[in-house]
């Protein structure tokens, strides 16, 4: 890997961790360490692309195209927006579901490469990310079931389900086994939620349900740290992947971030990376200490809003499912959670004077006082005490809510008809 990357044989790190292997590991691991005897960093460039030839395949081989029995070409919903053009814009975006959707190739060796597989079809976010992603797989599960694709959106959730309860514990980051040790913002609740209300699949519910609390567990097992406030203690969440070293789809740019820092510093930068990576917010001044430069991220003694605000909202949702699921015990078990966890997101959280939620700092043991769009998450969570609605419009104003969002589409709907593309994300 490293060497790979050392002479730059792909423009892009993810490019040759995502390659088949024609052989079994062990073979192609013997056959470089007879050839390069332990010299990785300085074997020449032509034999290593002559190596790379020999025992790799093209990246994204082992997955296939699929068909989707459930696409519709004009979804009621899409049909019902009023503009002509957004319309129009809609169903363009609708046909992209066709482009999107993958498979594992039958009779694919998963020992020969880093896929993790799975049984049923799925939609990828496209470009550089050929397999499946965590919380991509909320955004997408919406807009499935605005366009109607259930069986589609059932197909994703079981894949997940098989993640937790037969694999895992948990979902990771992606779809490839270099993300084993991160997760990312757990929607997994929201993405069953969403379904269920959309189709009244109660059988499903009640099978899937266990699957939903168990990583629920991961969360509050793996990524939890106690804060005192005042006389009380708080057990919250936090991003904090447990790993020393570069990432492998990443490694280039991660390494050489690591030659800024002295040796010793390092495996704790690594860390703070992949924390970043596991939060979705890869990469954002919010993790800065001098909120300018990656050399000083501290995301693991960050206690970031926005991830609280979707656990207390999963306690919210388990508690709902539980209840159609008809275990009433369980159901006021998880709302007796969640009413505890929204007075810690107020004590540890809540700035009176601006009215808002901010990221709490364990360095400083104070809140962090930048804007950043996550204020919003404990809004869109319903995870908050009760507010008046005259404070509930100053958290709104101080956003510029509605002009951003309206930004956001119409800034997409331009880029798209120019080029065909759709921004991933915006400075704001």
């Amino acid at each position: 890997l490293k060497a790979v990357n050392i002479h730059k044989l792909f423009p892009d790190s993810k490019t040759f961790v995502d390659m088949p292997m024609t052989k079994d590991p062990h073979e192609v691991w013997s056959e470089f360490e007879k050839i390069y005897d332990f010299k990785r960093e300085h074997v020449e460039k032509s034999d290593l692309e002559n190596f790379i030839k020999k025992y790799f395949t093209e990246a994204g081989t082992e997955l296939t195209d699929c068909d989707l029995d459930d696409w519709k070409e004009m979804p009621k919903k899409l049909m019902r927006i009023q503009d002509n053009h957004l319309r129009k814009w809609a169903l363009e975006l609708n046909r992209m579901w066709l482009r999107l959707c993958r498979k594992v190739k039958p009779g694919v060796n998963s020992n020969r490469n880093s896929l993790i597989d799975v049984p049923y079809h799925f939609i990828v976010p496209g470009g550089r990310f050929r397999e499946y992603y965590y919380w991509d797989a909320y955004w997408i599960i919406k807009g499935l079931i605005a366009c109607e694709m259930y069986n589609t959106t059932k197909a994703m959730l079981m894949n997940f389900e098989n993640l937790v309860d037969r694999l895992y514990g948990f979902i990771p980051n992606g779809g490839r086994i270099y993300y084993l040790r991160r997760s990312q913002p757990p929607f997994f609740a929201g993405m069953v939620y969403e379904y269920i209300e959309a189709t009244k699949d109660y059988d499903f519910l009640k099978s899937i349900l266990p699957a939903v609390i168990k990583e629920l567990g991961f969360w509050q097992n793996y990524r939890t740290i106690l804060i005192k406030k005042g006389k009380f203690t708080h057990r919250l969440f936090q991003y904090n992947t447990p790993t020393n070293v570069e990432r492998p789809e990443s490694f280039a740019a991660d390494h050489m971030i690591g030659k800024q820092v002295h040796a010793a510093d390092r495996p704790k930068l690594f860390q703070n990376i992949a924390s970043a990576a596991e939060s979705g917010w890869d990469f954002s001044s919010r993790w800065f200490q001098d909120k300018m430069s990656m050399r000083t991220i501290e995301t693991t003694d960050i206690v970031p809003v926005d991830l609280n605000a979707i656990m207390c909202w999963n306690m919210k949702i388990i508690s709902y499912l539980s209840y159609l699921a008809g275990d009433r015990d369980r159901s006021v078990c998880y709302e007796k959670q969640s009413n505890s966890f929204r007075r810690s997101m107020r004590s540890v959280f809540y700035d009176k004077k601006k009215g808002v939620w901010l990221d709490y700092n364990l360095r400083t043991e104070r809140l962090n006082s930048e804007f950043y769009g996550y204020i919003a998450v404990p809004l869109f969570t319903k995870c908050y005490q009760q507010l008046n609605l005259r404070k509930s419009f100053q958290i709104v104003e101080f956003m510029n809510a509605f002009n951003l969002a309206h930004k956001w589409i119409m800034g997409n709907y331009m880029v798209y008809q120019k080029t065909g593309h759709m921004w991933e994300k915006v400075e704001i």
